[in-house]
């Protein structure tokens, strides 16, 4: 839905001219779109990247030390904590950079399409 809207936006940035208020408009509020997704997309890589970190935190701290049962559990853990935490949209999207960038890009992609289909109608009337 973003990749939409961003588009949008880019469409209409590129029928107003440069030199306008609406213009000017229209790029803080791409400006804040972009931003808005690259928060969310950055905050997912940094806990994905710190998860990875979790099991070998357990194992350096003074767990041998620790009653047999609690090893056990914590070994347990450390088991199920070596996958990195991945948060995700709806369980399906990944909020990773690399997310960021195909939004990006998808956007992008629509509006070369918009563009083109609007070139060619205009070109046909």
């Amino acid at each position: 839905m973003t990749s939409c809207v961003i588009c949008t936006v880019i469409y209409r940035m590129s029928i107003v001219s440069p030199t306008s208020v609406p213009f000017l408009f229209l790029v803080g509020y791409f400006l804040i779109l972009q931003f808005q997704v690259f928060l969310y997309c950055f905050y997912g890589e940094l806990v994905k990247y710190e998860s990875s970190f979790i099991v070998d935190s357990a194992y350096k701290s003074d767990w041998r030390l620790l009653s047999p049962s609690f090893r056990r559990q914590l070994l347990i853990a450390m088991a199920r904590w070596s996958i990195p935490i991945t948060p995700t949209v709806s369980g399906v999207v990944r909020l990773s950079l690399s997310t960021f960038v195909m939004v990006i890009r998808g956007a992008f992609n629509l509006f070369t399409v918009l563009k083109t289909t609007n070139n060619v109608q205009a070109s046909n009337n």
